[in-house]
């Protein structure tokens, strides 16, 4: 069969469609998958989640998978060794699907993968585990500036890329402090300054707004709560002395955050901060919710 990457997945795409699984799905597709099997080492499950996820683009969900195939919940979670399989090899990452105004727990293709399969090369998945301190922060930096600047893709989604990144590196300083963290939503403000100072570390710009993490969840009793105990400095990442208000020309901006020194010193020892052109930012306050910065309790250190 003399065919391309991407005519072998549109087919096997197509042909599983509410196929249920059935042997005749792999009959069918018997030359398209033993051609992607060569060139990926992927099952042929695992081919028909990449085929399902390509297509669909912006991600799927437990349940929507099942719905492109015609698989029962149960019969779907059986996947689950294939698709956890996937992960490991970074095939597909974690990703926070929308339905219906809520978000739910899914994946999606890694970039890259279409446009390989697209000009008839094979691909190789990025590694994400293992990294230094600095080649993590580098891949932080570079995804908040770049993936999490497309509005297309929900914050939500890139919240759990950010979960799953520390994940895949479970000994960095970065990574156990977070996992000392007592909720989801901690830990991924607390990587956020960890990128926002990579690239803005020193310029006023630096830090995140409130308005900025406002933007990066979904509005609940959750969010509302962390955004007062921020103001507040009764937030976790303020006790255990992660973050501060910045310092504005001897003022404390109560609506900005950045990372405080002793975060910097014990959670990004190796890292050495390369100075990169600003891609964003708002201006600094012009005076409201901000204070004289020996008039709260934590001093910005700087």
């Amino acid at each position: 069969m003399n065919i391309t990457l991407i005519e072998a997945l549109d087919n096997i795409h197509t042909a599983s469609l509410q196929s249920k699984l059935s042997d005749e799905l792999w009959t069918e597709c018997e030359e398209e998958f033993a051609l992607l099997r060569s060139h990926t080492g992927l099952n042929n499950k695992q081919l028909v989640v990449l085929a399902c996820l390509c297509e669909a683009g912006d991600g799927l969900s437990w349940r929507g998978l099942g719905r492109e195939l015609g698989l029962s919940r149960l019969k779907t979670m059986s996947l689950s060794p294939d698709i956890e399989d996937m992960k490991q090899r970074r095939w597909i990452v974690p990703y926070a699907v929308n339905e219906k105004g809520c978000s739910y727990e899914g994946f999606k293709q890694a970039p890259g993968i279409i446009t390989a399969f697209r000009d008839n090369k094979e691909f190789v998945p990025e590694k994400l585990d293992g990294m230094s301190e600095q080649a993590f922060i580098d891949r932080l930096s570079r995804y908040l500036a770049q993936e999490c600047a497309d509005h297309k893709i929900p914050q939500s989604a890139n919240n759990w890329w950010l979960l799953y990144f520390i994940e895949c590196n479970p000994n960095l300083p970065i990574s156990i402090k977070a996992a000392e963290l007592d909720d989801d939503m901690s830990k991924v403000i607390l990587l956020r300054l960890i990128g926002d100072y990579a690239i803005y570390g020193g310029e006023r710009t630096e830090g995140m707004r409130s308005v900025d993490i406002d933007n990066c969840f979904e509005d609940g009793w959750e969010l509302t709560t962390c955004l007062k105990a921020l103001k507040e400095e009764s937030h976790e990442l303020f006790t255990q002395d992660l973050i501060e208000h910045a310092c504005v020309e001897g003022i404390a901006d109560m609506e900005l955050f950045r990372l405080t020194r002793n975060a910097k010193e014990t959670l990004l020892s190796q890292f050495v901060r390369v100075k990169t052109p600003p891609l964003r930012r708002q201006k600094p306050s012009s005076g409201r919710d901000m204070l004289p910065a020996d008039s709260i309790k934590q001093k910005c250190n700087r």
